[in-house]
């Protein structure tokens, strides 16, 4: 079972890149996941969660997507579940506007979603890694002393910041079809306004409903536009990785390229209406339920 997040705030906007990984007992994929106790680690001295800890969720809360014919995972690797067209798999941001206009709809295709199985090696512990947004020293720093390897970078969103560093850990990345074509396109990623345009590719899509099965535990994506096109969170137990889209008594900005207020307060409204223990945004310190409640009550 996934039992520890830690966080390591990079670059000079102090992005936070997240580590979701499995404990060093539980790398072998041989514990029982329901007696494992989540937990959440880093420089900030945070807390435990505890697997047995209740918050109350809103009316209309739904805990998980089901989703039929889910495949199982086998045991050393982890499992992308896309409910993406077929067209926009594999493919780099490259070339994928043609690509784009399928609406990610297909009934069909989310009754019996796409399977991508990534190996997992056997000599160290795996980690997703979420927004390596810059500092690839430190970054390679922090899994080396936690014996960890990167074997899947997912993004939240498409801005440089929450990117930069990503293309030099040499693994699989995952990201929005729609932040896939903001990747391709400095003056869209922002990263032309810092003077060093860069570009990224993109191995494997999640939308809305996409799985990430990991050591035992779900990852669920959840498509949350309005900072920008392609931003998703990421929701596994009762703790939410929510990108740029919610920060502690704020949200994002809705003024750069492809930003939306009216997709946002659907995006956060949507967001709260699936409930959670934690928030862990992409900048600055955790929030909760009920703090994020009150404050975005003036705005959706």
């Amino acid at each position: 079972m996934i039992n520890r997040i830690s966080r390591l705030a990079v670059g000079l906007l102090e992005t936070n890149c997240y580590f979701i990984y499995p404990s060093e007992k539980d790398k072998g994929n041989d514990k029982n996941p329901a007696a494992a106790v989540s937990s959440f680690a880093d420089d900030d001295g945070y807390g435990n969660i505890n697997a047995s800890d209740e918050v109350e969720y809103p009316a209309g809360f739904a805990k998980e997507k089901v989703i039929s014919n889910i495949p199982e995972q086998g045991l050393n690797e982890l499992l992308i579940i896309d409910t993406c067209s077929s067209k926009c798999i594999n493919m780099s941001s490259k070339g994928l506007e043609s690509n784009l206009a399928c609406g990610h709809e297909d009934t069909q295709l989310q009754n019996n979603p796409l399977e991508h199985r990534i190996p997992l090696k056997k000599d160290k512990i795996p980690a997703i890694v979420v927004d390596p947004g810059a500092d690839i020293a430190r970054i390679n720093k922090h899994l080396n002393e936690r014996d960890l390897y990167p074997a899947l970078v997912v993004l939240t969103h498409s801005h440089f910041d929450h990117f930069g560093a990503a293309s030099e850990l040499n693994c699989p990345i995952a990201a929005h079809p729609k932040a896939a074509a903001f990747l391709a396109e400095p003056s869209l990623n922002m990263s032309i306004s810092q003077g060093l345009p860069l570009t990224l590719d993109v191995n494997f899509f999640i939308d809305d409903g996409s799985l990430i099965k990991f050591n035992g535990d779900t990852l669920e994506i959840i498509h949350t536009p309005g900072h920008s096109p392609g931003s998703i969170c990421i929701i596994f137990d009762k703790i939410v990785l929510t990108g740029d889209t919610l920060f502690k008594q704020g949200f994002g900005r809705f003024d750069l390229p492809g930003g939306n207020i009216v997709a946002l307060k659907e995006s956060l409204r949507k967001l709260l209406k699936r409930g959670f223990i934690r928030a862990l945004p992409g900048h600055g310190p955790e929030t909760d339920f009920k703090e994020a409640s009150n404050s975005l009550s003036f705005f959706i």
